[in-house]
């Protein structure tokens, strides 16, 4: 199987503590051709950390962030940030736990390109 179609998911539940040495080890996989994705974005350790030091290919935002997204505009005004970022550095945005019709549809208003959820 070619290495570009696997996809090392990290999650975000366990603290990384030395991200020097546990970038240098996903880099040797990022240089083979594996993809890298952080899961649970939001609900984890250092989240924003995370993402800055790995510099991932998927971003898995947490339902947390997601459930009743139609009704907080904060939560809406969040996810309008990480579309930013995903666009202006190429990473793709996947919204974990869409339940609803609803937060579909705010979803897709906003710019997230990618989900999954009971609803999906």
């Amino acid at each position: 199987m070619s290495p570009d179609l696997i996809i090392f998911e990290i999650t975000e539940k366990t603290a990384i503590e030395d991200y020097k040495s546990f970038k240098n080890a996903l880099e040797n996989y990022i240089n083979q051709g594996y993809k890298i994705a952080i899961d649970d974005t939001g609900a984890g350790y250092s989240g924003l950390k995370t993402l800055m030091e790995i510099k991932p290919q998927y971003i898995k935002i947490d339902i947390s962030l997601i459930k009743n997204v139609d009704k907080d505009l904060f939560k809406q005004e969040l996810m309008r940030t990480f579309v930013t970022l995903a666009r202006s550095t190429n990473m793709k945005l996947i919204a974990e736990g869409i339940e609803t019709k609803e937060e579909l549809l705010t979803l897709i208003e906003i710019g997230v390109c990618a989900g999954q959820g009971y609803f999906l």
